[in-house]
């Protein structure tokens, strides 16, 4: 979820929400304004900055109450190897009852694979600016360049420049990728170029949409996507870890003996996803054969199981399955969540402000003649009682429960 799908969402003018007007799109009455950067260069008003943080604190608070990322998102997680309810017994290999590999339940559901994240610079290039609407108004820019061959789709991102940017990174999406014989041809709209330094002026005037100067003359394109393939400790799908054992044993695995209690063993390890909903995946010590260009997987290095797991994996709701027998768009919701997370609403008296105050208006109040019957359960949620909060509570607890301890 991004600016642009709040402002598609609230029906806001696209030139006026980016900072931009001049003739052919004037502020035409006292119902429309222009939508600057921060809260102080306009007091009172709804800014861009404040709806990123009610998008981010929005995605925060969902993956609070459901345990899983709205977003695809790369985590690193040190978990405690499975071990048997009668601790005076120790498993002597990696299979369950049923023959398999052993489940390990992670503290996230929708897990997408297991990697590390891989974020790298393939190239840059010059977006070309047109009118493709016929309005006098520079609205798409294109981008054709060559990323190589075997990258998906899906792991291209294109971002600003670090002159264009204030500080840090600064994606530019939505976008829309087509890849043929490794040359990707990258489209979205022109407003999404303005270069972010423009809008850090103390006393900012509207930008004009006209003037090719404010956009971005040159992209970074990226690839941002899960390393499967990783070989160190450092960026492999898991790493196990046994603990020194207490004297006389003192040991780790046989070859790495150490009376150090503080010392760790570690071993390099692979899995694979068993239930990507509930969070359940099943790892194995493995080697790299140079020889064959394939993993292989061995026994216990320490001949016991380990005590720790870190596993590293790509999670996040594909939005075509976030409720099965459902059509809920999740990104949906966090807009309205973020929208009655909003403090100000300030936008004019067109349709974007009624938008903004149907998700900020507060069932738990009486209006008037108005009066709503909600119920207390309902009114009791931990994200509050504005329209938009509830909606995403009611979107929340349609969720199953994410099942039950696999041993």
């Amino acid at each position: 979820m991004n600016l642009e799908q709040f402002r598609r969402f609230h029906g806001y003018n696209p030139y006026h929400f980016w900072g931009m007007s001049n003739s052919k799109c004037p502020v035409s009455s006292a119902c429309n304004t222009v939508v600057y950067e921060y809260a102080w260069q306009k007091s009172d008003a709804i800014n861009r900055h404040a709806i990123r943080e009610a998008l981010a604190r929005a995605k925060n608070l969902i993956y609070q109450n459901t345990g899983w990322p709205i977003e695809r998102t790369w985590i690193s997680r040190l978990v405690p190897y499975p071990q048997l309810a009668d601790k005076s017994m120790r498993r002597i290999d990696n299979t369950d009852i049923t023959g398999r590999r052993l489940a390990i339940r992670l503290p996230d559901g929708y897990i997408r694979q297991l990697g590390s994240e891989r974020l790298e610079l393939l190239t840059s290039g010059t977006p070309a600016l047109t009118d493709n609407n016929n309005d006098g108004l520079l609205d798409t820019f294109t981008l054709t360049v060559n990323v190589g061959s075997n990258i998906p789709e899906t792991s291209i991102e294109v971002y600003f420049q670090d002159a264009d940017v204030p500080e840090g990174k600064r994606k530019v999406e939505p976008v829309s990728v087509s890849i043929v014989n490794g040359t990707a041809t990258i489209t979205g709209k022109s407003w999404l170029l303005v270069r972010p330094i423009l809008y850090e002026k103390a006393l900012p005037e509207p930008l004009d949409p006209d003037d090719t100067s404010i956009y971005a003359q040159i992209l970074d394109i990226y690839r941002h996507d899960t390393k499967t393939d990783g070989q160190t400790e450092d960026d492999c799908m898991a790493v196990l870890y046994w603990e020194t054992l207490p004297y006389p044993d003192c040991a780790v695995p046989t070859n790495q003996n150490s009376a150090d209690p503080a010392a760790l063993a570690s071993a390099i390890a692979r899995g694979a996803v068993r239930d990507a909903r509930h969070g359940f995946v099943t790892v194995g010590e493995s080697v790299f054969d140079t020889t064959t260009s394939q993993w292989v997987e061995k026994n216990w290095s320490a001949n016991r199981p380990p005590d720790r797991v870190l596993i590293r994996y790509e999670a996040g709701v594909q939005q075509t399955d976030a409720v099965p027998g459902q059509n809920r768009r999740w990104d949906d919701i966090v807009i309205m969540l973020a929208t009655a997370e909003l403090p100000e609403r300030d936008w004019g008296c067109d349709i974007a402000n009624k938008s903004l105050y149907h998700y900020q208006f507060d069932l738990a109040r009486a209006a008037g003649d108005e009066q709503f019957r909600i119920g207390n359960e309902l009114l009791a949620n931990p994200l509050g009682t504005k329209r938009g909060q509830l909606e995403a509570w009611r979107a929340i607890v349609s969720e199953p429960l994410r099942g039950a301890i696999m041993l």
